[in-house]
């Protein structure tokens, strides 16, 4: 059950109408929120690199120097539309930074969505 904070908060960000997920087969538990690089026009957004812009503010340079994006913050390609992953851990664990990546989905009309409902998990394939 998503937990009531998670409703309220994305409501009073302006991403969901506040109670919409009570009784909804939504309110499983998620582990992430994807913000979709569509508006709610259904225009994409530009720049085409705003996913990758945005994501390297929360990224170090790793060796070779190449970006290492953080696995709480990071882009994806996703039905065809570049998106940005936002771990829901970023609720508590950085509140600035979420409140920040959900304004600027605000701010530019972009399509929020609940994630995946399970964490990702390693190969279960034993090695031998």
């Amino acid at each position: 059950i998503i937990a009531s904070g998670h409703a309220t908060a994305l409501a009073s960000y302006g991403m969901i109408a506040a109670g919409s997920l009570h009784g909804s087969p939504l309110m499983a538990e998620f582990e992430e929120y994807v913000i979709r690089g569509e508006t709610h026009a259904g225009r994409k957004f530009r720049p085409s690199d705003w996913a990758e812009r945005l994501c390297s503010l929360f990224a170090t340079m790793g060796p070779n120097n190449r970006t290492c994006y953080s696995p709480y913050v990071y882009p994806i390609s996703r039905d065809g539309a570049v998106c940005v992953v936002v771990n829901k851990a970023m609720e508590t664990e950085d509140p600035m930074v979420f409140k920040f990546l959900m304004d600027f989905a605000r701010d530019n009309d972009l399509e929020v969505v609940e994630g995946r409902r399970a964490p990702r998990g390693r190969s279960t394939t034993p090695s031998t």
